[in-house]
């Protein structure tokens, strides 16, 4: 569950984030995910020098299998906190 609280401190990071990095080469698809790593990690250098590569098709494949009820494997709880009911909705999850 998000707090009021937590949500402002996430929003004003994502922020610190974008002011941190500028310009940038990803696209509006990929930016949120480049950004919740850094966030994840710390890590800006994640933004720099092409770390992360995108395949053309694989944001657009991903929300395919979800929408078509594909499971999530993961090896960690922290990725309970991205799961909401609502995202489990729009994903039919």
């Amino acid at each position: 569950m998000q707090t009021e609280k937590g949500q402002a401190i996430e929003d004003e990071s994502m922020k610190i984030i974008d002011s941190e990095i500028g310009s940038h080469h990803y696209d509006k698809h990929e930016w949120p995910i480049v950004r919740r790593v850094i966030h994840a990690t710390a890590d800006f250098d994640f933004a720099r020098d092409n770390k992360i590569v995108f395949h053309k098709n694989a944001i657009s494949n991903g929300i395919e299998a979800l929408r078509n009820g594909c499971n999530i494997i993961v090896d960690v709880d922290g990725v309970l906190g991205g799961l909401n009911k609502k995202n489990l909705k729009d994903f039919t999850g």
